[in-house]
């Protein structure tokens, strides 16, 4: 059994590398957001800004028990989600003792600000998110917060099992070299 952590901030190619590392290892993928959707698409009342804790809480919950189902089945796994602190304590009560890698991604200034717009903009993401409400947010932290604070910081503690990627070009991405990590 694999466990796959793909992690990182806004926009960062998370859930491009997830799915694609699940194509070519052909182990299924379990994305936050994904969940968040239907949930989105299940709700009787429209998923409004003041709701949006309430769907974020109730998608990680869901995630978290679809996680452990696959640890619990010792089946392969891709988790995908921009993970923060708070959620490294849940992760590893998961995990246990099962090996897992971490791929960390991040990605520079406009590449990252031109993605978040471009994902919002293509009507193929839920209105729920309500991304245009953070566009300012996601714009002053990716000219200014890599001078200021880190966001979303890598989840594991031991370097030797993270690797980092810079995603700011797809192009670039070696996935022969990211399969050689993982196995």
């Amino acid at each position: 059994m694999q466990v796959i952590v793909v992690s990182g901030g806004t926009a960062t190619g998370k859930t491009t590398i997830a799915r694609q590392l699940s194509d070519k290892l052909g182990y299924p993928v379990l994305c936050k957001d994904d969940i968040k959707d239907k949930l989105f698409a299940e709700s009787s009342f429209k998923p409004g800004l003041r709701h949006w804790h309430h769907f974020e809480k109730k998608a990680l919950n869901r995630f978290y028990k679809k996680f452990g189902e696959y640890i619990q089945n010792r089946q392969s796994v891709i988790v995908e989600s921009n993970f923060h602190h708070k959620d490294a304590v849940q992760l590893h009560g998961i995990i246990g003792n099962s090996t897992y890698r971490e791929i960390y991604c991040k990605a520079h200034g406009w590449a990252v600000i031109k993605r978040y717009i471009k994902r919002n903009e293509s009507g193929n993401r839920h209105k729920g998110h309500h991304d245009r409400v953070w566009y300012l947010g996601v714009i002053l932290f990716n000219t200014f917060g890599p001078i200021t604070h880190a966001w979303n910081p890598p989840m594991m503690a031991d370097a030797t099992m993270r690797l980092e990627l810079d995603t700011t070009k797809f192009s670039d991405l070696n996935y022969a070299e990211i399969i050689d990590f993982i196995k």
